[in-house]
C-alpha cells in the first residue's frame, strides 16, 4: 500500500515500483471514480466522463473522502479488498479507521511518500492517515530524479531480500 498527502508522488511511486517489481497497482481514487463516485457526482459537477471526474478530484477532496467513507461504512476495508482482488498495490489510503481495518484484515506493507516540505500538509477533512502508520517512508522533497533514485533503491532492496511479493 502506498499512501501520503495529496500531490506527494504516490502514483509516480506506484508506477515505478510496479514496473521494477512486476506488480500491478490501482489508484483508490480512480477505482472509486469508476465504481461509485462518478455516478454520485456527475450531475452535481456536470461531469461527462469518469476521467473528467477523476481529474477534478483535487477540487473536491472532502466530498471524495466522505463518499469513500460511505462506501466503506459496513466494511472499513471494502475498497481495499476490492482493489486487492485484482491488483498488488493499493494507492491512496486516506482514512485512519479504514487503514486500521485493512492492516487487520489484509496486512499490507505500508509505504508513506513524504513531500511535506515541497507540497505542505493536507487538511484533516480529506486525509486522516499519517506518517506514523507507515512501515517505510520515502522522502520526495527534492528533484524528480532524486525521488526516482530512492524508489529504485527501495525496489533493489525488495528484490535482494525477496520482498517483492510480500
Amino acid at each position: 500500500m502506498i499512501f501520503g498527502y495529496g500531490e506527494c508522488g504516490k502514483d509516480t511511486a506506484a508506477s515505478l515500483i510496479g514496473e521494477q517489481l512486476d506488480l500491478t497497482w490501482e489508484s483508490s481514487s480512480f477505482f472509486a471514480a469508476n465504481h461509485f463516485i462518478f455516478d454520485s457526482l456527475k450531475h452535481i459537477n456536470g461531469y461527462n466522463s469518469v476521467e473528467e471526474c477523476f481529474q477534478d478530484r483535487r477540487n473536491h477532496r472532502a466530498a471524495w473522502f466522505n463518499l469513500i467513507r460511505e462506501y466503506n461504512e459496513d466494511n472499513k476495508a471494502k475498497l481495499a479488498q476490492n482493489i486487492y482482488e485484482t491488483h498488488d498495490i493499493y494507492v491512496g489510503m486516506r482514512c485512519r479507521e479504514e487503514l486500521r481495518e485493512v492492516k487487520r484484515t489484509v496486512n499490507p506493507f505500508c509505504l508513506w511518500i513524504d513531500a511535506e516540505e515541497r507540497v505542505g500538509l493536507e487538511c484533516g477533512g480529506s486525509c486522516t492517515v499519517g506518517i506514523d502508520q507507515a512501515d517505510c517512508i520515502i522522502q520526495n522533497n527534492g528533484t524528480p530524479e532524486e525521488f526516482k533514485e530512492k524508489l529504485i533503491k527501495f525496489c533493489n532492496f525488495c528484490s535482494t531480500w525477496g520482498l517483492a511479493k510480500l
